[in-house]
């Protein structure tokens, strides 16, 4: 059987708010409304998070439209990153030389630093002239959907925006 004075010291204990700011009152405060507002988050905000994911999809349908009208192709003429191609496209030759110095230091000495440095220089060396000899074109595209894919990633980049700000009349 319970102690009736434990009952009644129980029901005298004041009760703590469960959250430290409960207690204050932002309504009256403009500085404490405006550093409250600063700490939200796209989650914290309504309609934060669809206006996030609204943003990112526009922004990636828009970027998606851009690069599928970009064409790659590899350089019939012109120069790579070493040599002049006289139309025969760029010189692979003058990238290989460290491969091959890297590979024949490897045979001599069994192993070392030098080969395999050689070796991956010449590996990067062959990527760079690969990449170097990439040309990039726009396709020949109707202006609508060029101002579509346009529109669509500055909308896109001004609805994520939002959403990490937050309205304005929060």
């Amino acid at each position: 059987m319970p102690n009736s004075t434990q009952d009644q010291r129980v029901k005298e204990r004041p009760t703590s708010p469960t959250n430290a700011y409960d207690e204050f009152n932002l309504d009256n405060d403009p500085d404490a409304r405006f550093i409250a507002r600063r700490g939200r988050r796209a989650q914290d905000s309504s309609g934060g998070l669809t206006q996030f994911f609204a943003g990112v999809a526009a922004f990636g349908l828009g970027t998606y439209m851009l690069f599928a009208r970009v064409m790659v192709s590899a350089g019939i003429t012109g120069a790579g990153m070493f040599g002049v191609g006289f139309g025969s496209g760029p010189h692979l030759g003058m990238t290989l030389l460290p491969f091959v110095a890297g590979i024949i230091v490897l045979f001599v000495q069994g192993s070392g630093k030098l080969g395999w440095g050689l070796m991956g220089g010449g590996v990067a060396l062959l990527i760079l002239q690969i990449i170097s000899s990439m040309q990039m074109h726009f396709m020949a595209t109707p202006l609508p959907m060029v101002l579509l894919i346009i529109g669509l990633m500055a909308s896109g980049i001004g609805l994520i925006a939002r959403s990490l700000r937050g309205s304005a009349d929060e």
